[in-house]
């Protein structure tokens, strides 16, 4: 499954089991995308999973790398 961390903040139900299943990785005890380092929380909501992006990656990965 391709990132989607610097386009979306929360996921839901089934579309948070895929992400978490298929792209995020287990760090230090948080899940995490290995391509932008983001963090990720993990709850149950009323609907099934619910994935909240913990760390503002979509921000940091649109700022400008020094050279």
């Amino acid at each position: 499954m391709r990132c989607r961390c610097t386009e979306a903040a929360e996921f839901y139900g089934p579309e948070a089991e895929a992400y978490a299943a298929e792209h995020l990785v287990l760090a230090e005890d948080q899940l995490a995308c290995p391509d932008t380092g983001a963090r990720w929380q993990s709850r149950e909501g009323a609907d099934g999973l619910v994935l909240t992006q913990i760390d503002g990656a979509r921000i940091s990965r649109s700022q400008p790398t020094g050279g």
